[in-house]
């Protein structure tokens, strides 16, 4: 799946997967990284 840097629109890289808490809900998300910008992003499953 591509996954573009709301930033910048460059391709972004995963760095991981894990499960959020938020408000008694888990959710799943995926850690990215744009390498152009350096931009930290999460972005759910």
């Amino acid at each position: 799946m591509r996954t573009l840097c709301p930033r910048c629109n460059s391709e972004s890289e995963e760095l991981d997967k894990t499960t959020l808490e938020i408000a008694k809900r888990k959710v799943r998300v995926s850690l990215r990284q744009c390498p152009k910008c350096k931009l930290l992003f999460q972005e759910g499953l």
